[in-house]
């Protein structure tokens, strides 16, 4: 029990630290316009039983009860923008020896500037739940064994934070340094544990509007596991860019890098690329970049196109987990909406004002990872593909999302039981419908599926819910709601049906 607390005081400790680094890093810095602090708490009370479940085959229904304390902090004017949410969960189980437990989540962003317009600080920091195996028992998010689970499921904090200096040689040429540190922490265990560190300079052409424009760049960073390895990766990089219309644009790209990856000294290798860019209209965009690495080929490629209501956008992406430009950090569903509408609303205070509407009236936290989220204890290749749309009616608005990834560590001297691929694919869905001014009906659906190898059976997770959700006022709101998950696994299957009532009153 004193673990559990003592995390969760570091936790509000280092939210302390992120909240004074935010304000008062700069006196006077934040203006009082556009800016606020906002609390709020919830009461969350469910009933569950389970069906041929883990739990010894009994369907005794059980009571979990959740109080959820929260602050919200945002900043949209002055020298520091951003905003962070976090929440303590403090829980409890009639059910399992795990009676009580401390949970947090915590998603945060801010940009500084510190001196000028020329040095910037950016952070981000957050708190999400993952699985320490993907082929363990897994739940849908808001289950009520979710936060119960010690042996699968933990608490992954990261944090970063990037001092970035930038200005202008003459009248022709721009420049950027930047240093990045990155820390991830599992609560309770030492799996996943990583510090990244490393550092990027960047010389490029500052005049605007000519079709030829030209950069060089080199970045070194080093990664280290608490739980494997420490990994180190150079990279010098040479690019050329040509515009011939304002509508399109092309890039190549050549250079060399040096890693330790799959040896315990560091192999020089050469790397090119290309790219392009599209946009036929302000609406539509379409980017692609495809680089030879050490591990093989590695892309990045969106499609994004948006109408009056409505927003969809095709995402497909091979990188590794080494250097500064790729981090394999959980993506939340705020994150997620936020690069959807990103094109839609360029201004990043009022897309955050309405991304948090949207994923209010369809009952979606914002923290919750877009796609589940596994531990890793070495550098690895992630393959993923994954596509969005929402539609946002006058009563009805809708939002989708499906997904495909596998993810497969490349460090050779990493342990053996760490280097099997995991592939995952899935959806989720939601719909909601606004009854009255005050009421809503959300109806929610998911399914996530984990790929066998040979060593491991694979798992499917299917969940459904129907909620009802009543807004007194301004401040106060009441859900009720009802979910039934199937989980298929050829060793811990399960099937779980539940209620739920939840109060929540923001301050």
């Amino acid at each position: 029990m004193r673990s559990r607390f003592a995390w969760a005081a570091a936790g509000l400790g280092g939210l302390g630290c992120w909240v004074a680094l935010a304000l008062l890093a700069l006196p006077g810095a934040v203006s009082a316009q556009g800016s606020g602090l906002q609390a709020s708490a919830s009461i969350d009370s469910r009933l569950s039983f389970n069906v041929n479940s883990r739990f010894g085959g009994r369907d005794d229904p059980w009571w979990t009860s959740e109080v959820t304390p929260s602050i919200r902090l945002q900043s949209r004017g002055g020298r520091v923008t951003g905003s962070l949410d976090y929440g303590l969960v403090l829980a409890a189980q009639t059910r399992t020896d795990k009676r009580t437990e401390v949970g947090n989540r915590l998603t945060g962003s801010f940009n500084a500037d510190v001196y000028d317009r020329r040095l910037f600080v950016e952070g981000r920091a957050s708190i999400t739940r993952q699985s320490t195996n993907a082929f363990s028992t897994q739940y849908a998010q808001g289950s009520s064994n979710d936060l119960f689970d010690v042996t699968n499921r933990t608490e992954v904090a990261n944090v970063s934070l990037s001092p970035l200096w930038r200005g202008v040689l003459g009248t022709a040429v721009q420049y950027e340094l930047r240093l990045l540190g990155d820390v991830s922490d599992s609560r309770g265990t030492a799996i996943g544990d990583q510090t990244r560190t490393g550092a990027t300079a960047t010389v490029s052409s500052a005049i605007s509007g000519t079709p030829l424009t030209w950069a060089l760049n080199a970045s070194g960073s080093q990664t280290e596991f608490k739980v494997g390895r420490r990994t180190r990766s150079e990279q010098a990089t040479a690019t050329l860019g040509w515009m011939p219309d304002p509508d399109y644009s092309f890039r190549l790209r050549a250079g060399t890098e040096r890693q330790d990856t799959d040896s315990d000294t560091l192999r020089s290798s050469n790397t090119w690329g290309a790219g392009a860019t599209w946009r036929p209209s302000p609406r539509t965009r379409l980017q692609l970049n495809y680089d030879d690495r050490f591990f093989g080929a590695g892309w990045t490629g969106a499609l994004e196109y948006r109408l009056p209501r409505s927003a969809i956008s095709l995402s497909s992406s091979r990188e590794s987990s080494d250097g500064l430009g790729s981090q394999f950090a959980a993506v939340s569903q705020f994150d997620a909406f936020m690069a959807q509408f990103a094109e839609q609303i360029p201004n990043a205070a009022d897309r955050e004002v309405f991304v948090r509407a949207l994923l209010a009236s369809q009952q979606i936290d914002p923290s919750a990872t877009a796609v589940p989220a596994f531990v890793t204890t070495a550098v690895s290749v992630s393959e993923r593909h994954q596509l969005t749309l929402s539609w946002s009616g006058k009563r009805l608005s809708m939002s989708a999302q499906a997904y495909r990834s596998q993810t497969r560590v490349i460090d050779s001297l990493a342990l053996a039981s760490s280097r099997g691929p995991a592939s995952q694919s899935g959806y989720t869905g939601s719909a909601s419908y606004r009854l009255d001014p005050q009421a809503d009906l959300v109806l929610t659906g998911s399914r996530q599926m984990i790929g066998s190898t040979d060593a491991q059976a694979g798992t499917d997770l299917k969940s459904l819910s129907l909620s009802y959700a009543y807004r007194q006022g301004l401040r106060t709101t009441l859900s009720l709601s009802a979910r039934y998950t199937v989980f298929n696994s050829s060793t811990e299957p399960y099937r779980e049906a539940s209620v739920q009532a939840a109060l929540g009153h923001r301050f």
